[in-house]
């Protein structure tokens, strides 16, 4: 496990963006607040502690505001032509 228990739809990058690997998650209101997307970076995919980030967050009165998580796993895009 590379969260507490008490966290949903956890997401990682499959690649390293400068340098880093990036996790989505969304900690549960018990342990943070509203069920939010926060973001989460490690150098080796073992320790995520040191940076977490909030990312994207509810909006009062609009489809998502009783909550939202990452779903799948990021696309890269690719350039065409």
């Amino acid at each position: 496990m590379i969260f507490a228990p008490e966290n949903k739809d956890v997401l990682i990058f499959p690649e390293q963006i400068n340098g880093k690997y990036y996790a989505l998650h969304r900690p549960v209101p018990k342990s943070t607040g509203s069920p939010e997307v926060w973001i989460a970076e490690s150098d080796n995919l073992l320790y995520w502690g040191g940076n977490h980030k909030h990312l994207i967050g509810l909006r009062t009165g609009m489809w998502d505001d009783g909550r939202i998580g990452g779903g799948a796993v990021p696309i890269k895009p690719i350039k065409v032509g």
